[in-house]
């Protein structure tokens, strides 16, 4: 291209007998590659020896081929600024991720040109378009990964997230003195009341607990199957699977879901609803307060 960021290619729309003659008339000094005469070089065979033979045949060749060059990259802006528009109808930013719609990509034509273009961002490249598609037509969790992005099919949707780091520990210890826990699901803020009346909050990414139940340090976790509680305002226990599956988590919703934990028992799946065993009462006389602050 003629521009490409910082580099700028100022004598392409030229032939090299338009730049010998300039330099010429204007007794300009110049410095020749060596290299440009060897045809050992793919660019020097196809200069040197190619294009003379073809002129032989098609004496405006060089010509064509330049005007050809200005109405290809002509053709590319049309082309940029369509894609730009249809991106910008199909790819949604979704907190941390993105979403297409899958009934508008499935409807978009020329179809495979558009997924490849709303996906190329991404990491994906040409042969895996046609997993792509498929993943249209696939039950919800199926999913397709690039280097970088992995694709989820979540009922309607394609949801796209980035690979998350895998340098946080498996178990994050917090000890009395931590007032905030910072995590790859946001921060956990904590604050420790001592005065009635507790303001019980609607706000599921604030949990209230009974001080007097928690002994730390309290250990924070991705859930894991097996894993169960007793939601708050129920007297029996649920398996934490099934709560999510009631909550109607998608897959990847799922794999960010964190719960808080002292002694083997769930205190708070974080976001989502406190254990009803620590809840605040009458009898409360000390609370813990603790807020997520950046979950999605």
């Amino acid at each position: 291209p003629e521009r490409n960021n910082a580099i700028i290619r100022p004598l392409l729309p030229f032939t090299r007998e338009e730049i010998v003659q300039y330099v010429t008339d204007n007794k300009l000094r110049w410095v020749e590659d060596s290299s440009n005469a060897s045809d050992k070089y793919t660019r020097n065979y196809i200069r040197n020896q190619l294009i003379p033979a073809a002129e032989k045949l098609f004496p405006a060749l060089k010509g064509n081929l330049l005007d050809n060059l200005r109405r290809f990259s002509e053709v590319n802006e049309l082309y940029q600024q369509a894609i730009a528009r249809t991106r910008k109808k199909l790819v949604i930013a979704d907190g941390d991720g993105f979403k297409i719609p899958v009934a508008a990509l499935i409807n978009s034509q020329p179809i495979e040109t558009i997924v490849f273009e709303c996906f190329h961002p991404f990491g994906f490249h040409s042969p895996q378009v046609p997993e792509l598609l498929a993943l249209c037509s696939a039950t919800s969790g199926k999913r397709v990964s690039s280097a970088t992005h992995t694709v989820t099919r979540n009922r309607n949707w394609l949801l796209i997230h980035a690979h998350k780091s895998k340098n946080e520990p498996a178990v994050i210890v917090i000890e009395k003195k931590d007032a905030t826990v910072e995590f790859s699901g946001g921060k956990l803020h904590f604050n420790h009341l001592d005065k009635k009346p507790f303001h019980i909050h609607k706000n599921s990414c604030i949990a209230l607990l009974d001080a007097r139940l928690l002994q730390f340090p309290l250990l924070l976790r991705k859930w894991k199957p097996g894993d169960y509680f007793y939601p708050f305002g129920m007297e029996k226990k649920k398996k934490v699977a099934r709560f999510l599956i009631d909550q109607k988590c998608s897959a990847l919703e799922k794999e960010k879901v964190y719960v808080l934990e002292m002694n083997k028992k769930i205190l708070w799946i974080v976001g989502l609803r406190i254990d009803n065993r620590f809840r605040v009462n009458e009898n409360t006389k000390e609370a813990w307060e603790i807020e997520l602050v950046g979950g999605n």
